[in-house]
């Protein structure tokens, strides 16, 4: 599958698991159309990381989303899991 970074400024944890979570929801209910008689079902597995104190870059911060995201993954995928 492909992985996407999203970056929400201004946006706190819960605000970001909570746009995660609709954006998962979407995916998995929009049929993605294939042709004109073939749509199939997509799912996302998605992570969710914060800027903290501790967070010391950029690459820090999408490598704590992307745990997260192979969390997601290894426990089942189709949901959103948080590095804090």
């Amino acid at each position: 599958g492909e992985e996407i970074v999203l970056l929400l400024p201004n946006t706190d944890l819960n605000l970001g698991i909570s746009i995660a979570e609709r954006l998962r929801f979407l995916i998995a209910n929009t049929p993605f159309k294939i042709s004109e008689t073939l749509s199939i079902n997509l799912t996302a597995s998605l992570g969710v990381a914060c800027v903290d104190a501790h967070t010391l870059s950029l690459d820090v911060l999408i490598n704590r989303a992307d745990q997260a995201m192979y969390i997601a993954k290894h426990k089942g995928r189709n949901q959103v899991k948080v590095n804090v």
